[in-house]
């Protein structure tokens, strides 16, 4: 009799498990029957983001514009270029969301990853041409030093197919795309902030 009650109290244990996990799943909080950190996009995020954007949502916390006016402090006209740059944030999250596993787990023990651009993959190319595009579509025409990433690359000393540059992320409590131009044995480097962590 005792083997009849456990069984059935088993067999209704089972029969409730799969009901709790498709409620969880209409929620979007659970996913493969684990529990999941609800992701904070960035602003300007798109309505149906990508596996991309989220990839990198569950790493990296939106960059308060509070954060980047601190360093430009009263100066108006560098406030209305932040304004502006901040559109470029979703494209910098694509990116980063298209970095592989081994290269994610470099950038946490290490702070840094830093991959040099013929070695970026179909995919990762694709991402950072896109990012250089809303980069340019964002401070164009707001008098900003440089409203072309590419052009400031240029003038750093990269060639043409950008085959001297590395172009990575770094973190030192705020995140950033960063590009090292190697000529000779030194390295020049222009960044873009782009998160927190």
């Amino acid at each position: 009799m005792r083997k009849v009650q456990w069984s059935l109290i088993l067999l209704g244990i089972l029969l409730l498990l799969p009901g709790c996990s498709r409620q969880s799943n209409a929620g979007g909080k659970i996913s493969s029957g684990k529990m999941e950190k609800k992701v904070e996009l960035p602003e300007y995020s798109p309505a149906n983001p990508s596996p991309e954007m989220i990839k990198a949502a569950k790493i990296l916390k939106p960059l308060p514009a509070e954060v980047m006016y601190q360093a430009v402090q009263n100066d108006l006209s560098k406030k209305a270029q932040i304004d502006k740059f901040r559109h470029t944030i979703p494209a910098a999250y694509e990116f980063f969301g298209t970095l592989t596993g081994n290269q994610l787990q470099h950038f946490i023990a290490a702070k840094e990853i830093r991959i040099p651009y013929r070695k970026l993959t179909p995919e990762q190319k694709n991402a950072l041409d896109n990012w250089f595009k809303a980069y340019g579509d964002s401070l164009r025409g707001t008098g900003a030093e440089t409203e072309d990433q590419l052009v400031n690359l240029y003038k750093l000393g990269a060639k043409r197919d950008l085959s001297n540059v590395d172009v990575g992320f770094v973190e030192n409590g705020i995140v950033a795309i960063q590009f090292w131009v190697r000529i000779g044995g030194d390295d020049r480097s222009s960044m873009s902030w782009i998160a927190m962590v």
